[in-house]
Order: C-alpha cells, then sequence, then structure tokens
C-alpha cells in the first residue's frame, strides 16, 4: 500500500520504468489515469494560451470556467493513479486465499466478489472523469487560439485513449464476477459510455483537424 501512494509522485522515468517492469502496479488503469490526467492538463495548456488575451475576451469566462473544471478533473486521475494500485491488494489478496474446502471456496467467492466490484470502481471514476473533459474541452474547442488546435485535439485523443484502456479493466474484471446479471449490467453501461464517447471523441478530433488543415 506504501509503494501505491507513491506511484503519481514519481518522476517521468521512474514511473514508465515502474509501469514496464513486472510489478502488478502500477498497470493498465493507472496508465488509464495518468493518460486521461495528461489529457485534462493538454485542455488546460490550449485555454492558458487564450485566457487574458483581447482576441478571445468574449469567451473569457468560459474559459475560467473550463479551465477550473478541467484542473479538478486533472486532479482526481492523478489521484485514481494510487486508487487503481490501491484496489489492486484486496483482489490479488483474494486470488490467494485457501480454496481446499467447500467453505474455503464460499469464503474466497464471496471475498474475491466484493474486491472485483471495488477493483471496477476506479476504472469507472476515470471514464467518467474523462468523458467530463471532454465535455469541457469540446465546448471551448472552437473558440480558442487557433495555434494551439492541435493541443485541444491531442487532449480529446488522450482522454479517448484513457476510457478505452480503463474499459478493459471493468471487463477483466467483471468476467471473473458469479453474479452474471450484475456482471453484465456493469460492462453493458460502460460498453455504451465508451461507444458514445468514441464517436464524440473522434467526431471533435476530426473538426480540430480540418480546422487545423484549413488554417496553414
Amino acid at each position: 500500500m506504501s509503494e501505491a501512494k507513491q506511484l503519481v509522485d514519481q518522476n517521468c522515468r521512474a514511473f514508465v520504468e515502474s509501469l514496464a517492469s513486472k510489478a502488478p502496479t502500477p498497470g493498465g488503469g493507472g496508465a488509464a489515469a495518468m493518460a486521461g490526467a495528461l489529457g485534462a492538463a493538454l485542455g488546460m495548456m490550449y485555454l492558458n494560451l487564450s485566457v487574458g488575451k483581447p482576441k478571445y475576451q468574449e469567451h473569457e469566462a468560459d474559459f475560467q470556467a473550463k479551465l477550473k473544471a478541467l484542473d479538478e478533473i486533472k486532479e482526481q486521475l492523478l489521484a485514481c493513479v494510487d486508487e487503481d494500485a490501491e484496489v489492486f491488494y484486496p483482489l490479488a489478496k483474494a486470488y490467494r486465499m485457501p480454496k481446499e474446502t467447500e467453505p474455503e471456496r464460499e469464503q474466497y467467492q464471496r471475498v474475491l466478489e466484493a474486491a472485483l466490484y471495488q477493483a471496477c470502481a476506479v476504472p469507472e471514476k476515470i471514464m467518467n472523469l474523462c468523458s467530463q473533459a471532454m465535455d469541457a474541452i469540446e465546448y471551448v474547442a472552437d473558440k480558442g487560439s487557433v495555434l494551439a488546435k492541435s493541443d485541444a485535439a491531442a487532449a480529446v485523443i488522450l482522454c479517448m485513449a484513457a476510457m478505452n484502456a480503463a474499459h478493459l479493466n471493468i471487463l477483466i474484471n467483471t468476467a471473473s464476477m458469479k453474479n452474471r446479471q450484475e456482471a453484465e449490467k456493469i460492462a453493458e453501461e460502460y460498453d455504451h459510455i465508451l461507444m458514445l464517447n468514441n464517436i464524440r471523441g473522434s467526431e471533435i478530433a476530426d473538426q480540430l483537424k480540418d480546422e487545423i488543415r484549413g488554417n496553414r
């Protein structure tokens, strides 16, 4: 647990090397959270290049509101790097429980099921936060600095990547749940969320790419 608390405070190289190692954390969930935080941060960069400039004065209030929203999302996604590692440990512990007798197997299944639900909570949170980040970026994407539209597009693409990665963590956990009705309900909910955001994100990115080409 103490190691998990240090993940988000590592420098870039240390985090990437930790990710590359055989250590179970950080893993796909932590990488998804970091990608989402980078997307939100890049969205903030786009806005920071526009705030306070007379050319964009009519949108200043919107820029300030979305900057605040993206900053809060960024901080929550950074926290998810460690949160994802924290929920892994009960799951790993559950898998190591004895399963020799029927009472042991029943206890194992109860503990495992609870740990699987808990492990789904963080990638669900990552997906929801990234969707909110995309909302903020979409709202201001055509209002800010023409020269930084590539950053706005890249921000959306990073949020999409984070959502797709987090979605896989939901699927791997729901696949092991014994309560298939509840597992399928969770999976279908986030399948739908992912589909909508992939469509929306692609449309935003494509529109910004077209604008970039038109501004050459």
